[in-house]
């Protein structure tokens, strides 16, 4: 839900820039060129859900992906989420307020590893949402 608020719906690799960056200078032939080869190689555009969404998980939650696996330990292997598009279809598919809520993240925790549960999620006490 990230992007929801700045009222741009992406329609093309246009649109697609207004999302990334406000800086006018940014704005160039260059990118535009770049952003409709990223929503042609990831046939973007067809995707089946709300494409502000999606454009958040796979573009610029993308772009942080280097960060987490250079502070991450070697020892264990991560999964990244922006590299699979039919999880985030199916996660993008169920209602908004499921989405605004994290219920599908706070009900994997509690289906797969009940103990995090115990723990403050951004300062704020885990709470699962009422609609079980």
């Amino acid at each position: 839900m990230f992007y929801k608020y700045q009222k741009v719906y992406p329609r093309s690799a246009s649109t697609l820039m207004r999302l990334w960056t406000t800086d006018e200078a940014l704005r160039n032939d260059a990118n535009v060129l770049a952003f409709d080869e990223f929503a042609e190689r990831t046939q973007f555009f067809d995707a089946p859900v709300e494409r502000t969404s999606l454009f958040y998980w796979e573009h610029r939650m993308g772009c942080w992906h280097s960060q987490v696996a250079t502070e991450g330990d070697p020892a264990f292997e991560s999964v990244s989420l922006y590299n699979c598009r039919r999880t985030l279809e199916l996660m993008l598919s169920v209602p908004a307020e499921a989405q605004k809520s994290s219920e599908i993240l706070r009900r994997t925790i509690v289906n797969e590893w009940p103990a995090l549960a115990n723990y403050p999620v951004n300062g704020k006490p885990f709470v699962l949402p009422s609609s079980e």
